[in-house]
């Protein structure tokens, strides 16, 4: 696994593809993170989804099976001997057999800080801007529900007087926002929409993020994180926004037990806050915390290249 990718399931993905060969469940996991030794890795007890990051190596039992957690609750495996690696999710898996038993860390501190570095440069270098965007790839906003996916995708199909829009795979993006409230034991959040997933092309992306952060302070209170867990590369997105937008307000949230408020408005489960981001600091110092808000300069900028489809 190189660990200079913007993306940690980008790379991990990636490596599964490229890998080949008659293996078997370990064989593939030893492969794909490119570390032998797998029981010589940092080990803890496998508690729940939500304590996993991407790049940990679940063992099942003395080693009947291992697997490796990609992040959005996704594995990746090999079923048995020969078979083609396949992404799943956790949870299904989990309806069917006993949780793994011990997670291995790959993603070290050295080998985090060094992936934190390369993620800031890539935001500050690499980010791409709507004029980036190629040929007659746009950013497509779809409402469904109490979701909306934001994605960048291209004509595939002539629908009436318009067009018909599939997803890119060049470059490729998605970002899936749930309407405030949707979650109940989430709280208020002021209401804001919540982050569900995300996954982009390497320097692809924070433009997402801002065409959903922009929209959902059109259409609520702004953009607040996932509430239970954050992918290394989304801390690093939300902890750029906090750190180096000057174009973006962040407005403190408060607590379930109102810590900081006797308002029930601002409530909002702060989990994520607590657990993730660097150790030592309040979840009040966590970008987190906060619900994001931004003026809608990005989509206006698309609209005018004629780059922003919405149903």
């Amino acid at each position: 696994m190189n660990p200079l990718r913007e993306d940690i399931r980008s790379s991990l993905v990636q490596a599964g593809q490229e890998a080949c060969g008659y293996m078997n469940c370990k064989l593939f996991v030893q492969t794909v993170v490119g570390i032998p030794q797998l029981d010589a890795l940092p080990s803890r007890p496998f508690r729940s989804i939500g304590d996993l990051v991407s790049g940990d190596v679940l063992k099942w039992g003395t080693g009947q099976h291992w697997a490796i957690y990609i992040g959005g609750g996704d594995i990746m495996e090999v079923e048995e001997w020969g078979a083609e690696s396949r992404i799943v999710p956790l949870a299904e898996i989990l309806e069917e057999i006993d949780p793994p038993d011990t997670v291995f860390s790959t993603v070290t501190p050295q080998r985090e800080v060094l992936l934190r570095e390369c993620i800031r440069e890539l935001l500050t270098e690499a980010a791409k801007g709507p004029a980036d965007l190629p040929g007659r790839i746009v950013i497509h906003i779809f409402e469904d529900g109490n979701s909306t996916r934001i994605t960048y995708a291209k004509p595939i199909k002539k629908q009436g007087s318009g067009w018909l829009y599939g997803r890119s795979k060049r470059p490729s993006g998605i970002i899936e926002i749930f309407r405030p409230g949707s979650i109940e034991d989430d709280g208020p959040c002021g209401d804001a929409w919540q982050v569900g997933m995300s996954a982009a092309s390497p320097g692809w992306g924070p433009l997402l993020y801002d065409v959903a952060m922009e929209w959902a302070t059109l259409n609520g209170g702004g953009l607040v994180s996932d509430r239970a867990i954050v992918s290394l590369e989304a801390q690093d997105v939300w902890e750029y926004y906090m750190n180096n937008r000057g174009d973006v307000t962040g407005i403190q949230m408060d607590d379930l037990d109102n810590t900081l408020t006797p308002e029930e408005e601002d409530n909002c489960n702060q989990h994520s806050a607590e657990r993730m981001g660097p150790e030592g600091i309040n979840w009040q110092d966590s970008p987190l915390s906060k619900r994001w808000t931004k003026p809608p300069t990005g989509m206006s900028t698309l609209r005018k290249l004629g780059k922003l489809v919405e149903s």
